[in-house]
């Protein structure tokens, strides 16, 4: 796992995350990508991006993470956006 943040004005973070099943011969490797784009210092909406490709056997399918699932066999995009006033909301 490696995660790279940078503050300033527009807040900016970059994660990115691999596993491998060395117990599985094919198909047992998994990525996930995420960046991430927050500007509620300035007013503006946080965007965030992730991708995400996992084979069949790369991990365990009853480990799923957060609200984008990190489970067996599977590729996908998720791209969320929220307004400043949505963020600083309870």
């Amino acid at each position: 796992m490696a995660r790279l943040h940078r503050e300033g004005s527009i807040e900016a973070e970059l994660v990115a995350d691999y596993c491998r099943n060395l117990a599985a011969e094919e198909g047992h490797t998994g990525i996930w990508l995420a960046l991430v784009l927050d500007g509620a210092v300035r007013g503006w909406p946080r965007l965030e991006y992730v991708y995400a490709w996992v084979d069949r056997d790369a991990t365990l399918g009853a480990y799923a993470a957060d609200d984008y699932l990190w489970t067996t066999g599977w590729e996908g995009h998720e791209l969320s956006w929220m307004s400043a006033s949505e963020a600083t909301s309870s």
